[in-house]
């Protein structure tokens, strides 16, 4: 191999760096696409979640705006069951 460089040409160099550089050239195209697909999933990837936070957002509110409801009813929930306590004590004591 040594001995083929020697006796090369410029012509021939030439031609050798410009086989290079289309090598070069095709598979730098090849990397770009594989990286060009991998954001292309990455960005469906996120698209998916924004819409699932969307959801989460909606239920997370929901919730909030109706905790104030379902608070008032256990509270009222609570009373009903310590007025039943305090009753049932209280016929305790009448039927001792």
């Amino acid at each position: 191999m040594a001995d083929e460089n020697k006796n090369m040409t410029i012509d021939d160099l030439a031609v050798l760096i410009q086989r290079e550089f289309v090598a070069s050239k095709k598979e730098m195209h090849f990397e770009f696409a594989v990286v060009k697909n991998e954001l292309a999933e990455v960005k469906a990837d996120t698209a998916g979640l924004k819409i699932e936070l969307k959801e989460v957002k909606t239920d997370v509110k929901w919730m909030k705006d109706n905790s104030s409801e379902l608070f008032n009813k256990l509270d009222k929930f609570i009373t009903l069951y310590e007025d039943q306590k305090t009753e049932l004590k209280s016929l305790a004591n009448q039927l001792k």
